[in-house]
């Protein structure tokens, strides 16, 4: 039996109506479920990488030693620092050193007032002093390096020698410590005296 172009007509309609409710339906969809998450610039973690804390000052509590009004230096409270018999010398040493009748775990410093004394202490002392040159209380100076035994023939550990020898005014001076080779912690502490050296002008 034929359709009638009535019946026809509002089927087309309702196909019309069907299509135009899909389409709109599709569209919220995407609107909702499909649109690509932009960044948030304005987020606190947005990735920064945080500023690095400052390393505490560990000389800062240390005690000071000043000697004869010409240099200072910083050192652990329980190290013991002082002059030598003969007052062109000041000493420094650490109460826990291994071998202490050696001079290890010693700092000596020891002020020449002679020219030809401050040339001949800027040469090797021996064949193993590897020399090199660095900047030291703010004026250029000699550094002389060496591992030999602490003690020759003895038997004993391999001792670490270091020696400075730095001019200031009409004066030189020379900054030696012998350690243990292996006792890194020692040599570090050391170091950071040295790094609080300072000639009082």
């Amino acid at each position: 039996m034929p359709t009638s172009p009535q019946k026809g007509s509002v089927m087309t309609i309702l196909l019309v109506i069907a299509l135009i409710v899909a389409v709109g339906f599709g569209a919220f969809y995407y609107a909702k479920n499909g649109q690509t998450q932009l960044p948030n610039f304005n987020s606190t973690n947005s990735g920064k990488t945080p500023a690095p804390t400052a390393t505490p000052d560990e000389t800062a509590s240390w005690k000071t030693y000043t000697f004869n009004n010409e240099f200072s230096f910083k050192h652990p409270e329980d190290w013991s620092a002082g002059k030598l018999q003969s007052t062109c010398c000041a000493f420094l040493s650490n109460p826990k050193a291994a071998y202490p009748t050696k001079s290890e775990g010693t700092l000596r410093i020891e002020g020449i007032y002679d020219k030809q004394n401050c040339v001949e202490a800027t040469d090797p002392q021996n064949l193993n002093e590897k020399e090199s040159k660095i900047t030291f209380a703010g004026k250029q100076a000699k550094v002389f390096e060496s591992e030999s035994e602490i003690g020759v023939g003895e038997g004993l550990p391999l001792g670490y020698s270091k020696r400075i020898v730095v001019a200031n005014g009409n004066a030189c001076y020379t900054i030696q410590y012998l350690s243990l080779a292996t006792n890194l912690d020692q040599r570090q502490t050391f170091e950071k005296v040295l790094s609080t050296f300072k000639f009082i002008d």
